[in-house]
């Protein structure tokens, strides 16, 4: 996660803090990855793995400079403010969907749903699912 305001976290959590200077926040978050993957391969612990704040900053991860990070870190925010975007709408159309599956099928006893197309008026029989099959 990228903080907007200063924070505190707890002595097992390793927060990098970028020089505005040197390295872009948003194009070190994109390298996220390569982070965990060295936080898991450097790290001890049986429980679970920590690495300290030593031993990360030790690691080597290779940078361009500032203007071309600026440049992939906000390509990357933009991809995924659009993926947040899509998935809010996904989450809607799935609500969605949920409420027609509820109001488009007949409630138990009933012969109509709540909700029809136009043009459709008959009541709903029972039928075998065999009888509307060539196979089972």
């Amino acid at each position: 996660a990228i903080l907007a305001k200063e924070a505190t976290t707890n002595q097992g959590f390793q927060s990098i803090v970028p020089d505005q200077n040197k390295l872009d926040s948003y194009f070190i978050f994109s390298r996220t990855n390569e982070l965990k993957r060295y936080g898991e391969v450097t790290g001890a612990g049986s429980t679970f793995v920590e690495v300290s704040g030593k031993q990360m900053s030790k690691m080597s991860i290779m940078v361009p400079e500032l203007s071309e990070q600026q440049k992939i870190g906000n390509f990357f925010k933009e991809l995924d403010n659009t993926i947040a975007l899509h998935q809010r709408k996904l989450d809607l159309l799935k609500e969605q969907k949920k409420g027609y599956l509820q109001k488009m099928f007949p409630k138990n006893g009933a012969k109509v749903p709540e909700l029809r197309f136009a043009g459709f008026a008959d009541d709903w029989e029972e039928r075998k699912l065999s009888e509307g099959t060539s196979k089972i």
